[in-house]
């Protein structure tokens, strides 16, 4: 797992994201907690504003990975119907990535990720009736890229 070998400053990694949310109204952002055995939160932000206030209240070192095009095309109540319609279209052997949009309040979206249907099978069980947001889990991995910006909160840790 690569990532940047330095992180954008915070003026870069807000003025990217503004102009992002003015193109697509939404990004998807993936938190990667420090010392914590990769730990992830999931949430999905409207506004600048949001991403600010995020970044602001996780714990230093915390990767925020932002995307810039929709993420998770999948949302909805977890139903046959939806389960259907996710199968159909999510292959076999494909990483996926199930999120819940209505955390408890003052939590992150908390997601489960697997890679075959048996296992999205299992996952979906766990959200039956509840409102997710589900599709191919998104690179978060990568290296910043046109479609990617990431930032270590405080510039603190090392990059990996």
């Amino acid at each position: 797992m690569k990532r940047n070998e330095e992180t954008p400053t915070n003026e870069i990694f807000f003025d990217r994201i503004a102009g992002w949310l003015k193109e697509t109204g939404e990004v998807f952002v993936v938190l990667r907690f420090p010392n914590a055995a990769g730990s992830r939160d999931y949430t999905f932000c409207k506004s600048l504003e949001s991403v600010k206030e995020l970044v602001a209240r996780v714990p230093s070192a915390t990767d925020a990975i932002v995307f810039r095009k929709p993420q998770l095309p999948f949302r909805g109540k977890v139903t046959d119907v939806f389960i259907s319609e996710v199968f159909r279209t999510i292959p076999e052997q494909t990483s996926y990535l199930i999120v819940n949009l209505r955390p408890e309040p003052g939590y992150f979206c908390c997601g489960r990720s697997g890679s075959s249907h048996a296992e999205l099978a299992e996952d979906l069980k766990e959200f039956t009736e509840m409102e997710v947001a589900l599709g191919i889990e998104p690179p978060w991995w990568e290296a910043d890229n046109e479609n990617m910006i990431s930032l270590k909160k405080d510039g603190v840790g090392v990059a990996y």
